[in-house]
């Protein structure tokens, strides 16, 4: 009753206090978007520079952690990217930038990956 009780009263005050909520992934907009897109971008490149100064062994796990991130990312881009192509067909690729942003997150990921 050590941790996991504190934990679970944590999660519990965040349920109350946050209200968090699933909403229609195709209803976010860009300014939605940026707070979520910031963190990650300076989580990642964080994490990233860490990593440069870190022994090869430990350097892995640091960037382990910025590609997790970035995976993360392309699961939420993936699921409004296909929203919007189901919907326009290629013109999705026209008019919204969450499906170009999804050719580029997994690409930059593989990077991250392939340097650790």
């Amino acid at each position: 009753m050590g941790v996991e009780h504190h934990l679970d009263r944590r999660v519990q005050r965040f349920g109350a206090v946050g209200q968090p909520r699933r909403g229609h992934p195709l209803a976010a907009t860009t300014l939605d978007w940026a707070p979520a897109l910031s963190a990650i971008a300076v989580g990642v490149t964080l994490l990233v520079l860490v990593a440069r100064r870190l022994p090869v062994a430990q350097a892995r796990f640091v960037l382990g952690a910025a590609a997790g991130l970035l995976f993360g990312l392309q699961s939420s881009l993936t699921e409004v990217s296909i929203g919007y192509i189901c919907r326009h067909g290629p013109g999705a690729f026209v008019h919204y930038w969450q499906p170009w942003v999804l050719v580029a997150v997994p690409l930059y990921g593989a990077l991250v990956i392939q340097s650790a």
